[in-house]
């Protein structure tokens, strides 16, 4: 069926409702081509601002972006890219341990240190204390110092 798109706002909204029809199965989520072509979906949103019209600005594309299995083999440029985005601070803020989990994931070992510094940096800024207890979490189980974010909690719980 030939869809007949003609502006920019038509493109967006098609391409945001066939995003979800790239992986539809486990299969899909591990065929690093299937995993890539959802990655050029979402940048596209990304580029053309049409996040702004998906349900919560994109997050649960790039929550279920996540949990693919192929996401490690797609090309390096678009990775990072995608990158950016989980690492935005409103993505961060309101991630689950699971999602601090996977983003932890797919950094190599000098990565990971940046990103505990961007979330011990985080910790200090919010005071939204969801946030610390996720994070509590997820640096319990990887056996991340801490300290700090006890520290924050135990402040947040006197306000």
């Amino acid at each position: 069926e030939k869809v007949r798109i003609r502006t920019t706002e038509e493109l967006i909204n098609y391409r945001s409702f066939k995003i979800f029809d790239i992986l539809k199965n486990d299969r899909d989520r591990k065929n690093a081509a299937k995993v890539e072509e959802f990655v050029d979906y979402y940048l596209e949103l990304v580029d053309k601002s049409g996040l702004a019209n998906i349900k919560k600005k994109g997050t649960p594309l790039l929550n279920r972006a996540l949990f693919f299995p192929a996401l490690k083999y797609i090309d390096f440029s678009k990775k990072a890219r995608l990158m950016n985005s989980y690492l935005d601070e409103d993505y961060l803020k309101n991630a689950s341990n699971h999602h601090l989990e996977r983003i932890y994931r797919l950094f190599n070992k000098d990565d990971k240190t940046e990103f505990i510094k961007k979330l011990n940096y985080l910790s200090k800024r919010l005071i939204h204390s969801a946030f610390h207890y996720q994070l509590l979490s997820f640096y319990l189980k990887n056996k991340i110092d801490k300290e700090n974010v006890v520290k924050r909690i135990n402040r947040l719980r006197k306000i």
